[in-house]
Protein backbone atom coordinates (compact mmCIF):
# COMPACT_ATOMS: atom_id res chain seq x y z
CA UNK A 1 0.00 0.00 0.00
CA UNK A 2 1.28 3.25 -1.12
CA UNK A 3 1.64 6.04 1.48
CA UNK A 4 0.52 9.85 0.92
CA UNK A 5 4.14 10.68 1.25
CA UNK A 6 4.60 7.96 -2.05
CA UNK A 7 1.83 9.95 -4.70
CA UNK A 8 1.85 13.37 -2.79
CA UNK A 9 4.36 16.15 -3.14
CA UNK A 10 5.63 17.32 -0.18
CA UNK A 11 4.14 20.55 -0.30
CA UNK A 12 0.58 19.50 -1.50
CA UNK A 13 0.19 17.24 1.27
CA UNK A 14 0.86 19.85 3.75
CA UNK A 15 -1.76 22.08 2.23
CA UNK A 16 -4.28 19.33 2.49
CA UNK A 17 -3.78 18.93 6.48
CA UNK A 18 -3.44 22.02 7.14
CA UNK A 19 -6.75 22.83 5.46
CA UNK A 20 -8.05 19.89 7.20
CA UNK A 21 -6.79 20.16 10.88
CA UNK A 22 -8.01 24.01 10.90
CA UNK A 23 -11.40 22.82 10.36
CA UNK A 24 -13.89 23.28 13.54
CA UNK A 25 -14.96 19.70 13.71
CA UNK A 26 -11.73 18.64 13.78
CA UNK A 27 -10.36 21.62 16.47
CA UNK A 28 -13.59 20.79 18.21
CA UNK A 29 -12.37 17.15 18.53
CA UNK A 30 -9.20 17.74 20.20
CA UNK A 31 -10.09 16.89 23.75
CA UNK A 32 -7.56 16.04 26.51
CA UNK A 33 -7.06 11.97 26.56
CA UNK A 34 -8.89 11.20 22.85
CA UNK A 35 -7.09 9.08 20.82
CA UNK A 36 -5.23 10.32 17.58
CA UNK A 37 -5.91 8.67 14.72
CA UNK A 38 -2.91 8.58 11.96
CA UNK A 39 -3.71 8.98 8.20
CA UNK A 40 -3.97 4.77 8.30
CA UNK A 41 -6.91 5.11 9.88
CA UNK A 42 -4.93 3.71 12.95
CA UNK A 43 -4.59 4.80 17.03
CA UNK A 44 -1.48 7.04 17.22
CA UNK A 45 -1.41 8.68 20.40
CA UNK A 46 -3.52 10.56 22.63
CA UNK A 47 -4.26 14.62 22.92
CA UNK A 48 -2.60 16.07 25.26
CA UNK A 49 -3.94 18.61 27.92
CA UNK A 50 -1.74 21.37 26.06
CA UNK A 51 -3.21 20.23 22.55
CA UNK A 52 -6.92 20.28 23.71
CA UNK A 53 -5.97 23.75 25.26
CA UNK A 54 -4.48 25.23 22.15
CA UNK A 55 -7.82 23.83 20.07
CA UNK A 56 -9.60 25.62 22.50
CA UNK A 57 -8.13 28.87 21.93
CA UNK A 58 -8.11 28.38 17.96
CA UNK A 59 -11.71 27.61 18.35
CA UNK A 60 -12.72 30.65 20.49
CA UNK A 61 -10.53 32.56 18.10
CA UNK A 62 -12.06 30.76 15.03
CA UNK A 63 -15.94 32.31 16.38
CA UNK A 64 -14.57 35.24 17.79
CA UNK A 65 -13.42 36.05 13.69
CA UNK A 66 -16.66 34.29 12.58
CA UNK A 67 -19.43 36.75 15.15
CA UNK A 68 -17.39 39.70 13.55
CA UNK A 69 -17.47 39.13 10.00
CA UNK A 70 -21.45 38.23 10.61
CA UNK A 71 -21.52 41.39 12.39
CA UNK A 72 -19.24 43.55 9.44
CA UNK A 73 -22.01 42.10 6.96
CA UNK A 74 -25.38 42.76 8.99
CA UNK A 75 -24.22 46.70 9.30
CA UNK A 76 -23.35 46.71 5.60
CA UNK A 77 -26.44 45.46 4.72
CA UNK A 78 -28.44 47.59 6.62
CA UNK A 79 -26.49 50.23 5.67
CA UNK A 80 -27.26 49.65 1.91
CA UNK A 81 -30.80 49.53 2.80
CA UNK A 82 -30.80 53.15 4.56
CA UNK A 83 -29.06 54.20 1.23
CA UNK A 84 -31.29 52.47 -1.14
CA UNK A 85 -34.23 54.17 0.90
CA UNK A 86 -32.98 57.66 1.18
CA UNK A 87 -31.42 57.69 -2.40
CA UNK A 88 -34.09 56.25 -4.60
CA UNK A 89 -34.22 58.31 -7.66
CA UNK A 90 -37.55 60.28 -8.45
CA UNK A 91 -39.74 58.30 -10.69
CA UNK A 92 -40.06 60.66 -13.70
CA UNK A 93 -44.04 62.34 -14.16
CA UNK A 94 -45.60 59.84 -16.44
CA UNK A 95 -47.83 61.90 -19.36
CA UNK A 96 -51.55 62.42 -19.03
CA UNK A 97 -53.56 62.47 -22.59
CA UNK A 98 -53.80 66.42 -21.83
CA UNK A 99 -49.77 66.32 -22.21
CA UNK A 100 -49.69 64.35 -25.28
CA UNK A 101 -52.31 66.71 -27.12
CA UNK A 102 -50.47 70.02 -26.01
CA UNK A 103 -47.16 68.02 -27.52
CA UNK A 104 -48.91 67.02 -30.61
CA UNK A 105 -50.58 70.82 -31.04
CA UNK A 106 -46.79 72.64 -31.04
CA UNK A 107 -45.32 69.47 -32.83
CA UNK A 108 -48.21 70.39 -35.80
CA UNK A 109 -47.72 74.21 -35.70
CA UNK A 110 -44.05 73.83 -35.68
Amino acid sequence: MNSALDVLPIPVLKAALGAYTARRMYQASLVAGADRIGLDGLPAGTVTENQARDAAERLQALNQRNADVATQASQAFKASQNSAVTAAPEAPRRLSLADLKAAARVRRTA
